[in-house]
């Protein structure tokens, strides 16, 4: 007899549904493999008509409601193991699918994906946190950029975006002041900067012999002839202030004699690096320095 009450209907139809499927499932299986082909051919020759169906039927069937989401929940939690079983033998279809629809759609994934990033940006940033302290995870991260495809694009990358790279060191440096300091004193990068001042001497050391070095009455002389100027940005800062920098850097060649040695500002001698004081201008990527010219 029809019910008078449209809900209790529902609820008797879904409980009917549940029992018939449960006790006929070797049934279907069966009909669905004897009529496996009619049912494709079904599905190609009428494609739009489904996929139109489906969509109206979405509308009225809301999936974020928090009792879909629930009941999905629970289907997913009591069906595991069968899922994984499906899974594992059609593997390969989920691959093929997933690929063909994220590239149909692939701005829509972008858009929602900016979305809830800048939404939930805080909770993002802690979970990649702990997820890369994991021994496990760092490996991984290592061996992949150590194959040789993903270091020719990170060259790429940067070799194109000199300056932004530049411009967020700066910004770093500036607002993370403290940081840097603690981390400089810390054990790690001691040892660090050990090891790179150690191999500075051992180059200066090897060139020494070949060249020759300077000695400390030639670089008071260079300090009374400067006058405290600065032959870069042409600014006072004293004679003492002053610091030794190679015209021609160690690492590229260069000597320690007093031919290749010039005295220069902190700031200067920094932006300098181990660039050769006779490179041109237009050679450099994002340079501003004048005295880079010739």
């Amino acid at each position: 007899m029809p019910y008078k009450d449209k809900e209790k209907q529902k609820e008797y139809q879904k409980k009917y549904q549940k029992k018939y499927r449960q006790e006929n499932k070797g049934k279907r299986k069966k009909y669905y493999g004897r009529y496996k082909e009619k049912v494709k051919k079904y599905y190609r020759e009428n494609k739009e008509k489904i996929k139109k169906y489906s969509k109206n039927n979405r509308k009225k069937y809301n999936y974020k409601s928090p009792e879909v989401k629930q009941r999905n929940k629970e289907y997913r939690q009591t069906h595991k193991e069968e899922s994984k079983e499906y899974y594992q033998e059609n593997k390969e279809k989920f691959k093929k699918y997933n690929k063909e629809f994220y590239q149909e759609n692939r701005g829509k994934f972008l858009k929602n994906w900016k979305k809830y990033y800048q939404e939930h940006k805080g909770e993002i940033l802690k979970r990649t946190k702990e997820h890369n302290k994991k021994q496990e995870v760092k490996e991984r991260i290592k061996k992949y950029f150590q194959r040789p495809e993903v270091k020719e694009k990170s060259k790429k990358y940067y070799q194109e975006n000199q300056e932004y790279f530049k411009e967020k060191s700066k910004k770093y440096r500036q607002e993370n002041q403290d940081k840097i300091k603690k981390y400089r004193q810390t054990p790690k990068e001691k040892e660090r900067m050990r090891r790179k001042d150690h191999k500075r001497r051992i180059q200066i050391k090897h060139i020494g012999f070949q060249t020759g070095n300077y000695t400390i009455i030639q670089i008071t002389q260079l300090r009374i002839s400067s006058n405290g100027i600065c032959p870069k940005c042409n600014r006072y800062f004293g004679a003492e202030n002053l610091t030794i920098d190679h015209k021609q850097p160690i690492s590229k060649g260069g000597g320690n004699n007093i031919k290749n040695i010039q005295l220069l500002c902190k700031s200067c001698n920094s932006s300098k690096g181990n660039r050769w004081d006779g490179m041109i201008f237009d050679e450099i990527k994002g340079g501003k320095q004048k005295w880079m010219k010739n």
